[in-house]
């Protein structure tokens, strides 16, 4: 998972205490049969995750997993790195990383780290602006598109046109892998705008799945994210229909 701050998981593995392969499992087996369960759940209260769980595949040899949830609090996340049952819990903000694992007798062990961006944030759609944006309407689409992906520039029409049928303003923002030449070029024939060159530097874009794929769009609802992006062109029409239900 790349962004500014890298998220550096580990735990030690152990005999499993599984009866399937982890990841077949519902995120509550594979909490409930973690070593040190009760440290575990205490600490998930205190970080007031909100247990809507994604599931992703660990780069872990053994029996791995990795689990991310947001919080109540904006741009704040909790991901559990699983190897069979040992866990490494995090606590990720967009810059600072808390992260815990537990000895052989379940005592704590806490670490801190405050990661630096490798470039400037100037004029990045950031977390910050993302909260803002959100304060001031109250409902909306973000999209995401890149020079790279001709169809995520095709689609900018597209998903305006839907956005005014929805009667909600669209955020449109660039990722950041986007081209810079292909942009330039965009650029002076007049398909773009200056504005449509905001680049992003958002975690709660990393954590919704906004960077898997050019284009995305993640609505919001009374000042809520949707929990996942939705990736790939769509015809004016598909998106009224899907939004019309997400933004009631």
């Amino acid at each position: 998972m790349k962004f500014f701050l890298l998220l550096t998981l580990f735990a030690s593995p152990v005999l499993a205490a599984y009866n399937a392969p982890i990841f077949t499992l519902k995120e509550s087996e594979i909490i409930s049969n973690l070593r040190c369960f009760q440290k575990v759940s205490e600490t998930l209260k205190d970080w007031k995750f909100t247990g809507e769980w994604s599931k992703h595949l660990s780069h872990a040899e053994n029996n791995g997993v990795i689990l991310n949830s947001p919080t109540f609090e904006f741009a704040t996340w909790v991901s559990l790195n699983i190897v069979n049952s040992e866990v490494s819990m995090e606590l990720v903000k967009p810059m600072a990383v808390k992260r815990i694992t537990f000895t052989k007798n379940c005592d704590e062990q806490t670490e801190i780290q405050f990661p630096k961006p490798t470039y400037s944030l100037k004029n990045r759609f950031t977390d910050e602006a993302l909260k803002k944006y959100m304060e001031e309407n109250p409902k909306g689409l973000i999209y995401v598109w890149s020079a790279n992906m001709p169809w995520s520039v095709e689609g900018m029409d597209e998903v305006r046109e839907a956005a005014k049928a929805l009667h909600v303003p669209v955020k449109i923002v660039m990722s950041p892998q986007s081209d810079a030449k292909l942009t330039a070029d965009l650029l002076a024939q007049k398909k773009i705008t200056k504005e449509d060159t905001e680049m992003h530097a958002s975690l709660e874009f990393v954590m919704r799945g906004m960077t898997i794929h050019d284009p995305s769009i993640l609505a919001f609802n009374n000042g809520k994210l949707s929990r996942w992006a939705r990736p790939g062109r769509e015809t004016k029409t598909l998106l009224v229909k899907f939004y019309s239900k997400e933004l009631k």
